[in-house]
């Protein structure tokens, strides 16, 4: 009787399979511009020229903060038309999303000028906090492309003119030079260091360990449990979702395959989904139910198909195709299509079955003990 019910245990079992599929359809970016005019208002300097040259206007009159992709390309000129070329490493999608301008790292920098002895000006003051932002960024972008290794020791200037040139920064309470000027001898000249050391080395750790979610692919995942329910098999929830968080499913679609007649899928809510099929909602869980009937020899397989459409953003260089002058990044949404699948099986749920004949066979046998009872008490009675 043991292994007849162990057999029973085991019959009932049923498994889960879960297959990601990625699929080679479409990638589209909608929004970043084709092109973009370069205007020029912050640069990192050096003894080799510019570095970087931050601030552009776009020709569609937007305006994008755009960061150098190469260290070693000084030349950068006002004038410039940039032109969106070839998709570039996610992890400076992470870097341009956690710093500035989609972030301010740092706070509450005052700002002096580099006269003859620095001084409180009103115009560095202003954009004192901007350039530390933009320093640990495009240190954190040279840092991750393995351009610079260690604090970048030539300058961050800003100037509106050419009594406004602005490198000295107070910070915290204290006074540094944002480079170790040998002239300014009564400031701190660690400030590049406590940049570097706290926020840049931060911000590129990260982007190594992020994943690409133009990677991603799409996972049905549901607990391996079938019931009986009104004549039909009811499975339990099944979730839709994309494997990388950052790959968010804007809608979905379903379709079965060779399915029993008559399946049908729900949401969870109990509301059959018919027509809307090829147009889910995010996040919109579901179930399937299949006619008892139509699962013949006690058992059924078949296949259920997803199809997505996922957002998530996208870095792309800008090159100048005319004078090859610096080429900068922009980062942008992107969609994509992808595909998964769940391969089903049903076991009819016989423990159901068991405990139905077991109360059969136990009120056949309380009406026998019942008959016996009535005939004993019926012959005392004679």
């Amino acid at each position: 009787m043991k292994k007849r019910y162990l057999f029973i245990i085991l019959f009932l079992a049923v498994f889960l399979f879960v297959n990601n599929v990625e699929a080679k359809e479409k990638t589209v970016t909608d929004s970043l511009p084709d092109s973009v005019d370069r205007k020029t208002q912050f640069r990192f300097n050096g003894g080799s020229g510019e570095r970087g040259s931050i601030d552009y206007d776009t020709t569609d009159d937007n305006e994008y903060l755009l960061y150098s992709t190469d260290v070693n390309n000084a030349v950068a000129m006002n004038g410039d038309v940039l032109t969106k070329d070839a998709k570039i490493d996610y992890g400076l999608v992470h870097i341009l999303k956690n710093s500035y301008p989609t972030k301010e790292i740092v706070t509450g920098v005052v700002g002096y000028s580099t006269t003859e002895t620095p001084t409180f000006n009103a115009v560095c003051n202003a954009v004192g906090n901007k350039m530390v932002n933009i320093y640990i960024t495009q240190n954190a972008i040279w840092n991750y492309q393995q351009s610079i290794n260690k604090v970048y020791t030539e300058s961050m200037t800003f100037s509106d003119n050419d009594s406004n040139l602005c490198r000295m920064y107070e910070y915290d309470g204290k006074k540094y030079a944002d480079v170790p000027f040998d002239e300014y001898t009564n400031y701190n000249k660690d400030f590049a260091t406590l940049l570097w050391d706290n926020y840049v080395t931060k911000l590129v750790a990260e982007a190594r360990n992020v994943k690409d979610p133009a990677e991603a692919t799409l996972t049905l995942a549901m607990e391996n449990k079938w019931t009986e329910e009104d004549n039909v098999y009811k499975s339990s929830l099944i979730t839709v979702s994309s494997s990388n968080s950052e790959a968010v499913v804007n809608n979905y679609q379903l379709s079965l395959q060779n399915a029993p007649t008559g399946t049908k899928v729900y949401t969870e809510s109990g509301n059959e989904i018919t027509a809307s099929l090829s147009n889910i909602a995010a996040g919109t869980k579901v179930y399937i139910t299949v006619p008892t009937s139509e699962v013949k020899n006690g058992s059924a397989n078949f296949t259920l198909n997803a199809k997505a459409n996922i957002k998530y953003d996208a870095a792309y260089k800008y090159v100048d195709k005319v004078n090859n002058h610096q080429p900068s990044v922009l980062v942008g949404p992107e969609t994509k299509d992808i595909a998964g699948s769940i391969n089903l099986t049903i076991t009819p749920d016989t423990a159901s079955m068991i405990s139905k004949s077991i109360y059969f066979i136990g009120f056949i046998i309380l009406l026998s003990g019942a008959g016996i009872l009535y005939a004993n008490l019926k012959t005392k009675e004679q």
